[in-house]
């Protein structure tokens, strides 16, 4: 499995949380409203770096992080 581009948004959403982004996603924001957090192997370990920058208010995209922590597995 190869590395991947994670990034996560300097402003919060209107539920005060930054959302975790990889390289391709649909709902990516503009590069200037984004911070590279690194390449990496799956988006629990982005969440995990992510979180040591910008602390717990940091949630996954809906739209392209496939392991979604806040989801639960059907």
């Amino acid at each position: 499995m190869p590395a991947e581009y994670y990034y996560v948004t300097k402003q919060t959403d209107q539920t005060n949380f930054h959302l975790l982004h990889r390289r391709g996603c649909i709902k990516l924001p503009p590069p200037n409203s984004l911070v590279f957090i690194g390449s990496l192997y799956n988006s629990l370990q982005a969440l995990t770096v992510a979180k040591v920058r910008f602390g717990e208010n940091v949630k996954t995209c809906y739209f392209c992080c496939l392991s979604h922590p806040q989801k639960k597995q059907r």
